[in-house]
């Protein structure tokens, strides 16, 4: 027929229908698709027959609830290639929703991944931040604002041995008159803000670690670092 309703073809889903003809009138039904999966799906937890089992009705609204309730899970052994030593790792992975399949749910789940996705996460986070450093000194205030810019390197820690060799800069150190209320108040300490704007800045973000070095003459240091993500 080739003017059946059924030859059309449905522009976003599936559609099953039916031609029903009662007299002279024509009239199109759709049917509702609905598909059995027969299975062992309860991962060996479920000990009844097939024939025995209740039948688990799924649509798009409890999918997740029917899947957190079936808690489908599996145990992987795979080669350690982020030491590179040749053992092997398992790890067991449970899945309770759709989400769960995703690529950064299931890392996770990896104790060597979760790590690796918590640094990317962070050094995402402190490319949008305002760097500060809060220093304790047994030299005098003043002394301690002049000299610890002119002497003090920061940055990569790669990059801070070779300053310290040549001479050299890393990033630069700005004395603050006033203490930023995101900063935890020290009374006896002295404010510097880092200037990120350098490609010694950029160079530490980018390693994901810092180092800071101040040489004997400026006294019994005590330096701490602060990021102030940017709102």
């Amino acid at each position: 027929m080739a003017d059946s309703f059924q030859n059309e073809v449905p522009a976003a889903r599936v559609n099953i229908k039916l031609d029903l003809h009662t007299g002279n009138a024509k009239k199109k039904v759709e049917l509702p698709l609905k598909l059995l999966a027969v299975g062992d799906y309860s991962n060996g937890k479920e000990q009844r027959p097939l024939s025995e089992r209740d039948k688990v009705d799924i649509n798009k609204n409890n999918f997740n609830s029917v899947m957190a309730e079936f808690s489908p899970a599996v145990n992987l052994t795979v080669e350690d290639t982020l030491n590179g030593n040749g053992n092997e790792q398992n790890f067991a992975l449970e899945f309770k929703s759709l989400k769960d399949f995703e690529p950064e749910q299931v890392a996770k789940n990896i104790p060597q991944l979760r790590v690796l996705l918590a640094m990317r996460n962070l050094l995402r986070d402190l490319k949008e931040a305002d760097f500060y450093l809060s220093v304790r000194s047994s030299l005098p205030a003043h002394q301690v604002l002049h000299q610890l810019p002119l002497v003090c390197k920061i940055g990569a820690p790669d990059d801070v041995t070779l300053l310290i060799n040549v001479a050299l800069n890393g990033v630069q150190l700005v004395p603050l008159t006033s203490v930023p209320a995101a900063l935890p108040l020290r009374l006896e300490n002295q404010y510097f803000a880092l200037d990120m704007h350098s490609d010694a800045a950029k160079s530490m973000l980018e390693s994901g670690s810092c180092m800071i070095y101040a040489p004997g003459t400026m006294g019994d240091l005590k330096p701490e670092l602060f990021a102030v993500l940017r709102t």
